[in-house]
């Protein structure tokens, strides 16, 4: 009622004074806020200190999940392309391709009433790899500790917080409730990462392996897991 009764009585001033008001109000609640995050950034780069480092730190997780999908002289390549078909798949489920036999293929064209192309292949499922979403793009622990919280710090401490626009306390204290969000997600991703950089849990990959060095390179891979 208030500002349909003040706009009618005091005319649209009251309306301009009322937004510049509640302007007013926001601006002084967001920069307090900013003030009282200001007095506890040291708590919160030491805590992102703490998780990126030590035996198995995010910085740890982060490169070691890297290795196994990323080409190069450690993880077969036939592991690194099984790894990324199922992250592009978003699957936990690791499978083998094989050609099927026979029976399977006259079975199937009974099935489906048409020809196969020969050979046909077809995929079975071997065992389930646990912790595989470390790996997805929104739980990236260097986008997420570096980009979303250490780059911004920096930024944030140059601030003059006295002087910020009424634009830029809004940016900037949406930045800062979103803070424990991201620090869930790190969490949540660092303990994905260490479900998924366990040996046996990796084990199954041997299964898609067929050449002896590869299978002896994949073992060095997962005995240095075990003593990491």
């Amino acid at each position: 009622m208030g500002h349909v009764c003040g706009r009618n009585y005091f005319g649209t001033d009251f309306t301009t004074f009322t937004n510049q008001y509640n302007r007013e109000v926001t601006a002084k609640y967001n920069r307090d806020l900013l003030c009282t995050f200001d007095l506890q950034l040291e708590n919160l780069e030491q805590e992102l200190k703490e998780l990126r480092e030590g035996k198995n730190g995010a910085d740890w997780i982060y490169k070691t999940s890297l290795e196994l999908i990323t080409k190069g002289k450690s993880i077969p390549d036939e592991v690194v392309r099984v790894l990324n078909k199922m992250l592009k798949a978003r699957t936990s489920m690791l499978k083998k391709e094989r050609e099927a036999t026979n029976q399977e293929v006259e079975i199937q064209q009974a099935f489906t009433g048409r020809t196969l192309k020969l050979p046909h292949i077809i995929e079975e499922n071997i065992a389930p790899i646990s912790g595989l979403e470390v790996l997805y793009k929104e739980n990236d622990l260097k986008n997420l500790i570096v980009v979303e919280l250490q780059e911004k710090i920096k930024v944030f401490k140059k601030l003059n917080i006295e002087n910020l626009s009424y634009s830029e306390l809004s940016k900037y204290a949406k930045w800062v409730n979103s803070i424990d969000l991201t620090k869930e997600q790190i969490k949540s991703s660092m303990a994905a990462g260490m479900a998924f950089l366990k040996s046996n849990n990796l084990e199954p990959l041997f299964k898609i392996l067929v050449v002896k060095e590869d299978i002896k390179k994949f073992g060095i891979f997962l005995k240095q897991l075990e003593q990491s």
